[in-house]
């Protein structure tokens, strides 16, 4: 097997690619961003769409490894994968 080694900066710029082919996430960062007070639980900084604070992934098959394998699930339902800082949303609505 394998070592995937990805530093925090090249991860953050594979979640932000992964906006770009999910048109899902794009028709909510474009709505978060025209009626915020319509998605209380979105937010934009940006860059990032965040959902209750968790920065939100889209699809992507190399992210979707590194979290099923690589980071440790925390923080309530195990389906909630989640970097060492708890800041990454991978469950509920639209990112999974």
């Amino acid at each position: 097997m394998g070592t995937v080694s990805l530093s925090w900066s090249k991860l953050w710029d594979q979640i932000v690619g992964s906006y770009r082919v999910d048109a899902k996430l794009q028709i909510l960062c474009q709505k978060i961003q025209e009626h915020p007070e319509l998605h209380p639980k979105y937010s934009w900084d940006g860059r990032m769409i965040r959902r209750l604070g968790k920065v939100v992934v889209g699809h992507n098959e190399q992210l979707n490894f590194v979290f099923q394998n690589h980071l440790s699930t925390r923080r309530g339902s195990n389906k909630t994968k989640s970097d060492p800082e708890g800041c990454i949303d991978k469950q509920g609505g639209i990112s999974r």
